[in-house]
């Protein structure tokens, strides 16, 4: 039996929004651009792919919609639809480089479109050349309602909110201060030594119990145990 066109497209546009979500909460912690977050962005579709389409497994979004794919499994067409979907992902790039490549890409991208709509079969240029179609799970039902979809959005949700929370406070900038602080070997850049006079304080410490630095070696011969600024 046939697949609805509606579900067909209902399921990829929610994948695709699961995975964009996905994409989104694991760069917002971290200030990556350029190819560094290309590298991420295929790293996360390369893992998505893994466990669903070359593990035979089915998406959330098939799942939600009561469609599974229909896959030969064959390890070229595994390679051609995995290189396409690189190219999708490199598509902005290609386009600043090349704009005749991009506007053939365009073509292709939209008359697959038309195609799909005439034959309601292959969704995305990329489905198309790896042979991944679509059939029915149950075709006595158009949904299959569960709510492991949410489910899986509010726990990875709560996860990426922890890691933005506390990745800031994880800041080597901000541990190593803390850690020079607690340790009295930060001082501040006016600050000398209040015993020799140096500005250069050498391994510093605290006299007193005030904020007076002064070097670890002029504390050791000193005998005052005051500091001689405020006593």
């Amino acid at each position: 039996m046939s697949t609805y066109k509606v579900s067909q497209l209902d399921a990829y546009f929610l994948d695709k929004i699961y995975h964009q979500f996905i994409k989104e909460q694991f760069l917002k912690p971290f200030a990556y651009s350029g190819w560094i977050k290309i590298a991420i962005e295929i790293g996360i579709m390369t893992f998505y792919q893994y466990f669903t389409l070359w593990k035979g497994a089915n998406t959330p979004g098939n799942k939600l919609y009561n469609v599974k794919y229909q896959f030969s499994g064959s390890f070229a067409l595994k390679m051609i639809h995995y290189s396409l979907e690189c190219l999708n992902i490199l598509i902005g790039i290609i386009k600043e480089k090349s704009p005749a490549a991009h506007r053939l890409w365009s073509l292709g991208v939209g008359a697959n479109w038309i195609t799909f709509l005439i034959f309601g079969k292959y969704r995305t240029l990329m489905e198309r050349f790896g042979k991944i179609s679509l059939e029915l799970i149950n075709p006595e039902a158009r949904r299959n309602v569960n709510y492991s979809y949410t489910n899986r959005i509010l726990i990875f949700q709560i996860i990426t909110d922890t890691m933005r929370a506390v990745l800031p406070m994880l800041k080597i900038d901000q541990i190593l201060r803390f850690f020079f602080d607690e340790i009295s070997l930060s001082y501040e850049g006016d600050q000398s030594c209040v015993i020799c006079g140096e500005e250069d304080v050498v391994t510093p410490q605290h006299l007193g119990s005030c904020q007076h630095l002064a070097c670890y070696v002029c504390i050791s011969k000193s005998k005052q145990k005051a500091c001689p600024r405020c006593q």
